[in-house]
């Protein structure tokens, strides 16, 4: 199994100082999608309020890129 760092950039910088071991690419696919989504939520409004481009880089142990997913949110309607 490989080591895979889930680093998270939203305006500020949160490395992954651990990593997961994980079997193949599949399991870092999904892996990926439950950080992302969980990390996500945990920002609540602050997601949809931030101008900047919400990204997570996916590296191996030995410092590639393996993926890289990007997301931002636009209300375009005023709440009152």
């Amino acid at each position: 199994m490989s080591r895979y760092f889930f680093n998270i950039k939203d305006g500020v910088s949160v490395p992954d100082p651990f990593g997961t071991e994980l079997p193949n690419y599949d399991a870092v696919v999904e892996e990926a999608m439950a950080v992302s989504s969980e990390a996500i939520r945990q920002l609540g409004s602050k997601f949809w309020q931030s101008q900047s481009v919400w990204q997570m880089d996916v590296i191996d142990e030995v410092g590639t890129l393996v993926m890289r997913l990007q997301c931002s949110g636009k209300i375009d309607l005023e709440f009152e």
